[in-house]
């Protein structure tokens, strides 16, 4: 045995095609840490939606990774999504449901809520109670 190039006990024969200091079982954690790696990255991938709302645009994005539930003993943590309507950018609370129904929330206190729903067919209904406006079309998904 001798210590290796980064201080790690291996067994090194002469020409055995290794890396210098990296033993076989070294091999395991390296493509766990990368698996980790990718996976975390697929979780927290942003999720992208375009609705039609009767003629008018408004986009909605979210990171899934965020919606995980929170550590035990902790308290919640807001989440947080983007959304661009008549040319106003806000910050509502995304949801999704166990059916595949998403959405965001956003209450504005005295001067309202707004809340869009995204049925897993693309239909989706926008709501303001501000100006008490209700607008229905489909949105769909742009990918992450």
């Amino acid at each position: 045995m001798a210590k290796g190039r980064w201080g790690i006990w291996t067994k090194k024969k002469q020409g055995d095609g290794r890396l210098a200091g990296l033993g076989s079982g070294m091999w395991v954690w390296i493509a766990a840490a990368l698996w980790a790696t990718l996976w975390t990255g697929m979780a927290g991938a942003q999720e992208r939606w375009s609705c039609d709302l009767e003629g008018e645009v408004l986009t909605f994005g979210f990171d899934r990774g965020d919606l995980f539930p929170g550590i035990e003993g902790e308290p919640p943590r807001r989440v947080l999504g983007d959304a661009e309507f008549r040319r106003g950018i806000f910050r509502p609370e995304p949801f999704v449901m166990p059916d595949g129904t998403v959405g965001f929330h956003e209450d504005a206190g005295a001067v309202g809520q707004r809340m869009l729903v995204i049925a897993p067919d693309g239909a989706a209904r926008y709501s303001d109670t501000g100006p008490g406006e209700t607008l229905t079309g489909r949105c769909v998904r742009m990918g992450s």
